[in-house]
């Protein structure tokens, strides 16, 4: 698919080819490429197991194409996540290990009516779910809200959080009364 749009957001070319390597395990290699895009999923599906073994090589993701994605439930995104994520076990209990970084991110919620930028730190996949280790978000006033300690989870169904928020003044909601929805 070449010149992908999503909801008015560019998101790029998308190449997949899935090939069965023998009757069981298929072997992916999906790339998304364009508008500042370099993503690539490749590995292989075992489909007797729900097994896998994959790689997501993130070079660049822009938060302009996440927005499209997102169907518009973000707006305003800017900036671009990079990282790697190795996602092996099964389908009913992935393990993912690797981070995904966060360079200059922006966006708005649009639900929220809320801003946020400055976004310049790192999510870590672990054996135990995953870790935010001091991640900071800034309002549109520069109010920081910080993330400090980790989701827990052996599945990617089952959450356990063990999270400290600190926050003062931070803007989560902007709406006024006339903004409420019935």
């Amino acid at each position: 698919v070449t010149d992908l749009i999503v909801y008015g957001n560019p998101v790029g070319n998308v190449s997949a080819k899935v090939q069965n390597i023998s009757p069981k395990v298929l072997q992916a290699d999906i790339a998304l490429t364009g508008n500042n895009n370099d993503m690539k999923i490749f590995g292989t599906y075992n489909t007797e197991a729900s097994s896998l073994d994959m790689t997501l090589a993130l070079k660049r993701l822009e938060m302009q194409t996440v927005q499209g994605l997102s169907l518009n439930a973000i707006e305003n995104a800017e900036g671009f996540l990079n990282g790697n994520l190795k996602i092996t076990g099964t389908t009913a209990a992935p393990q993912i290990l690797g981070a995904i970084k966060f360079n200059e991110v922006g966006l708005g919620i649009t639900q929220l009516g809320t801003k946020f930028k400055g976004i310049n730190d790192e999510i870590n996949f672990t054996n135990r779910g995953i870790a935010f280790n001091d991640f900071k978000i800034k309002d549109e006033s520069g109010n920081v809200f910080n993330i400090d300690g980790d989701v827990l989870t052996q599945t990617y169904k089952d959450f356990k959080f063990n999270l400290d928020l600190n926050a003062d003044n931070f803007k989560v909601v902007d709406s006024e009364k006339k903004d409420e929805m019935y």
